[in-house]
């Protein structure tokens, strides 16, 4: 949840075929519909935090005001606008379908690489990404859950209500989950990185939810 294959080998592969490395990249734009978006391709890009090179060329989703449907051309064209007064850049941008699944990675310079495009490779690793296991699903589930994912929803009067949280169990399952208000609270989670964080989980036959507890 906090890493994207699609992102690791569709930029890895992208490198190649341009024939640079991702030190040779002088400006990014990444997708930006949630700061979460930009991070995880951070990660799957292993690109430093204290990183120099800024991850936007147009101010970012938020603020360029470009439209959902139609943010990514903008970066493309603020790319080919730079480098026409700048020829020596290179920049690459990360574009997002509405789901970490679905993207693509477009590198923009003036100087042709060296190896012709193809779409050869990708379909390749498209068949590999599509050979991986994915978790396995628990509708009821008992024992320590951590944390991958999770969101808290507040009340109107701005104090949390609850908790929703994806997780795998020791077994590598996945499962959802709820926090309760009072453990909210209690813990101070809601001013707290859950991500990463061990819970003990247990299903309620009445609610028919799970609920996560403070780790015994």
């Amino acid at each position: 949840m906090v890493n994207s294959p699609a992102v690791e080998h569709a930029s890895r592969l992208s490198l190649a075929q341009a024939g640079l490395k991702i030190e040779d990249i002088d400006l990014f734009d990444f997708y930006s519909c949630f700061p979460s978006m930009v991070q995880l391709i951070r990660n799957a890009m292993k690109i430093n935090e204290d990183d120099p090179r800024p991850f936007t060329i147009t101010g970012g989703m938020a603020f360029s005001g470009g439209p959902w449907n139609n943010y990514s051309l903008h970066p493309v064209i603020t790319a080919v606008d730079l480098i026409r007064k700048n020829p020596s850049l290179k920049i690459m941008q990360v574009a997002n379908g509405g789901y970490n699944t679905k993207l693509s990675v477009g590198i923009y310079g003036k100087t042709p690489p060296q190896k012709q495009w193809s779409t050869d490779e990708f379909l390749e690793m498209q068949k590999e990404i599509l050979k991986e296991e994915l978790p396995k699903p628990v509708e009821k589930a008992e024992g320590t859950l951590t944390i991958e994912a999770y969101t808290i929803i507040y009340k109107r009067e701005g104090t949390p209500e609850y908790g929703v949280v994806l997780g795998s169990l020791e077994n590598g399952s996945r499962t959802l989950a709820l926090l309760k208000e009072e453990t909210i609270t209690l813990l101070n989670l809601s001013q707290q990185e859950l991500v990463g964080r061990e819970f003990n989980v247990y299903h309620d036959v009445e609610t028919g939810y799970n609920y996560l507890k403070i780790k015994d």
